[in-house]
């Protein structure tokens, strides 16, 4: 029997009864997680899309390279493979090019990764094989991370792309390239020229390499519902917080440039207001611009031709718009937009709709097929080489 001293301990510190509480708490924790993810399993499944990104050592994302992984959502379930050089490839692609190939680089985001897609149905492979059908003898060389702006494109093309000798860059245009290019802060604009403000652009990588080094973590970020549900819950949370930061921040700017020295008309006042809104709206499309024509000026440099593909923004299943601008400049470039194509077909299930928006195999075959044609028809490969 315990000593009359051990009871006095006991009773002074908790004992056994402090540590039957801890467990207690413990353990029901455990049950409301466990019972929040089957939940979720049964009544509310979300994708699991785990990002296997990794800091590439000319400053900007990359694919992690060797990975094998899966994606799951309500919709699908599709394995992605990467080789040594992050590519989504089940092979290695030397730096060399053959003599008879034609080469195509393409960068974007994870539409053009093929997200939701196996490889077969990735909107670039169906564009290949298409161009293959048709006698050109071309390779594809897919360096699109997901999340890649256009100012990450440039400096992934000029460090990488252009190592392999292509005869035709491709990059992907989507609705939020106009805020990635300005929030990546890669470059700016000094009197009118693209200058290189930063040497690096990695959000989160760091603290995403090491987490996925730790097996638990990896376990959770690809077979966890309520992992996934969370994190997607917490990115988005933070995407606001930064954007009502970065929306108060110019309001203080514009609001301290406006302070009169001395009482100015309200009119006068309300005009200059409008001219330094636009002036402020029209920055991110300026930026853009001079990123795409610095683009375009590599591939020319390197002997290739651009190709600049339009990802519409799906409303509903029967309203699509394009989100690429409109202004003076941006029709100097190649461009295909499946635009007309998708309201030929409307009503049909071309984006994922359980699955964050991406291409369906349809959709995927649409823009693929369009893209080869207009290739085709404009001769961007160049003459058939000897």
């Amino acid at each position: 029997m315990p000593s009359d001293r051990t009871k006095i301990s006991n009773s002074r510190s908790g004992g056994p009864s402090r540590l039957r509480r801890i467990l207690t708490c413990v353990a029901l924790c455990a049950f409301v997680l466990l019972l929040s993810e089957l939940f979720l399993r049964i009544y509310a499944p979300v994708p699991m899309l785990p990002r296997y990104i990794a800091s590439a050592e000319y400053g900007v994302r990359m694919n992690m390279p060797n990975q094998s992984y899966a994606h799951t959502t309500p919709d699908y379930e599709i394995q992605i493979q990467t080789n040594s050089k992050g590519i989504r490839s089940d092979r290695e692609i030397p730096y060399e090019k053959p003599n008879a190939k034609k080469r195509i680089v393409a960068l974007g985001d994870s539409f053009l990764m093929g997200y939701g897609a196996h490889p077969d149905e990735m909107l670039l492979n169906v564009m290949v094989e298409r161009l293959r059908a048709a006698g050109e003898d071309v390779e594809l060389v897919n360096l699109a991370v997901s999340g890649f702006g256009n100012a990450e494109e440039l400096v992934a093309l000029q460090a990488e792309g252009m190592k392999y000798e292509p005869d035709l860059v491709l990059i992907g245009w989507h609705g939020t390239d106009l805020d990635d290019n300005v929030r990546s802060g890669l470059f700016d604009l000094q009197d009118g020229k693209l200058t290189r403000a930063a040497e690096t652009f990695l959000p989160a990588v760091k603290s995403r390499e090491i987490l996925f080094r730790i097996p638990l973590y990896r376990f959770l970020a690809g077979h966890s519902q309520l992992y996934n549900w969370f994190r997607d819950k917490v990115g988005e949370a933070v995407k606001t917080v930064l954007a009502d930061v970065r929306d108060a921040q110019s309001a203080a700017a514009q609001a301290k440039q406006l302070e009169p020295t001395a009482p100015a008309p309200a009119a006068d006042l309300r005009q200059e207001t409008a001219e330094e809104s636009a002036e402020d709206v029209s920055y991110a499309e300026r930026l853009t611009l001079a990123i795409l024509r610095r683009i375009d000026q590599v591939s020319r440099d390197g002997g290739a031709e651009l190709l600049i593909i339009d990802i519409p923004e799906r409303l509903n299943r029967t309203t699509f718009r394009s989100a690429y601008p409109l202004g003076p400049g941006f029709e100097d470039f190649n461009l295909f937009s499946p635009l007309p194509m998708f309201e030929e077909r409307k009503g049909e299930l071309l984006y994922w709709e359980r699955s964050h928006g991406h291409f369906t195999p349809l959709g995927n075959r649409i823009v693929g097929e369009g893209a080869a044609d207009l290739i085709l028809e404009r001769n961007l490969l160049g003459p058939p080489r000897e």
